[in-house]
């Protein structure tokens, strides 16, 4: 009966965990860095299938301004205050050369919701487009992307039903068709 207890307690302590990653705008990457455990160990942890250590507690109450206890009372509401408390902005500071640590940067690091704010949103692909030119006009915002990452985005997009696309002979440089088939873009 003792064990069953302490399972449970792990699995809501495994949810508040991650209601606290949640609340800090933090990825799983960054929340580990947080605490002081490698990504493996904070996802059995989340999953109650690790229990949250003493010294891991202290680490991660150092790091948003709250008492170990506090984290560890299940009674006890996490309060959002604790995204702008000055340890935790002290934390954003120091790993700011981290961004796949942060939510708020996924969009920077993340292709497809690139290509969606920048191209999509702004009619690039209102008219049939090829990659060449959507790694071109990503190159002209200041993003250097491969023709491969361009068409795999690309290739999702049309999965996820935000683009369509078909099989067309490719242009050559000289302006005419060659042989060989190719896929266009377009919304």
């Amino acid at each position: 009966m003792e064990n069953s207890k302490i399972e449970d307690f792990d699995i809501l302590m495994g949810k508040r965990l991650y209601g606290i990653m949640e609340l800090l705008g933090l990825e799983v990457k960054g929340f580990a860095e947080l605490v002081g455990q490698t990504e493996s160990q904070v996802y059995s942890m989340f999953k109650g299938r690790r229990s949250l250590s003493n010294p891991t507690a202290n680490r991660l109450g150092a790091e948003i301004g709250l008492p170990p206890e506090k984290i560890f009372n299940l009674n006890y509401r996490i309060p959002k205050k604790i995204q702008n408390s000055p340890e935790f902005r002290n934390f954003k500071n120091r790993f700011s050369n981290n961004p796949e640590y942060f939510k708020d940067t996924r969009e920077d690091r993340k292709l497809s919701p690139f290509i969606i704010k920048h191209l999509i949103d702004e009619d690039f692909f209102i008219s049939p487009r090829f990659v060449a030119e959507a790694v071109e006009a990503c190159k002209q915002i200041g993003r250097d992307e491969t023709s491969e990452k361009v068409t795999k985005a690309l290739t999702y997009l049309v999965k996820q039903k935000v683009l369509k696309s078909k099989k067309v002979k490719k242009r050559l440089k000289d302006g005419t068709t060659g042989n060989r088939y190719i896929n266009i873009y377009w919304r």
